[in-house]
């Protein structure tokens, strides 16, 4: 009995469990290296034109031509391009990058219409919460594009192909050239309007 009540003492005298640790917020892995013009230059243009590219019709001397995936191989690697635009649209949402790399010039700077290096990366940091949303667009439909690949779906894929072209075409009139010209044809005359 003594022993009994010494146990049931000592077991009303331990200390309450530790609380569970509050979480420390820690900064970001990442560590941004690559400018917007990088990204689009090596991850999102050619995967962009991989998909594209895959599927199609064209008019020669030769006939009409159905271009679409055919083999294993070649679904595989429509497929891995449909992936890296969806991941590389992951990257245009990251936090911290110019839009060109120390020292470079955007694409077509000083063009009419176009906006200057200085001026495009001042919209960007400036619209980063836009531009987010134009890249959470193209990842989208990304996955619509890879949704298409995975089912075997050409047709499919041509319809979310022009998709993908106005989300990206949206994107760079806003943060790229939004100053372009709209030309117009008036009684056989052209004349460029802002």
């Amino acid at each position: 009995l003594a022993g009994a009540l010494l146990a049931t003492l000592a077991g009303c005298n331990q200390a309450p469990p530790p609380a569970a640790a509050t979480p420390v917020a820690t900064a970001t892995p990442y560590k941004v290296i690559a400018s917007v013009q990088d990204i689009m230059e090596g991850v999102v243009d050619p995967s962009a034109d991989g998909v594209w590219d895959s599927v199609g019709t064209s008019v020669s001397v030769k006939g009409i031509e159905d271009r679409q995936p055919r083999t294993e191989e070649e679904w595989k690697q429509v497929r891995l391009k449909a992936v890296t635009l969806i991941e590389g649209a992951n990257l245009l949402m990251m936090e911290g990058r110019s839009i060109a790399p120390a020292g470079r010039k955007i694409a077509d700077d000083g063009f009419e219409g176009v906006l200057t290096t200085a001026q495009a990366d001042e919209k960007l940091k400036a619209e980063h919460a836009t531009f987010v949303q134009f890249a959470s667009s193209l990842n989208d439909t990304g996955k619509r594009m890879l949704e298409a690949v995975d089912a075997r779906q050409p047709d499919k894929m041509l319809e979310v192909g022009e998709e993908l072209d106005e989300v990206c075409e949206s994107c760079h009139v806003h943060f790229w050239y939004p100053n372009q010209p709209v030309w117009k044809i008036t009684q056989g005359t052209a004349s460029a309007t802002k």
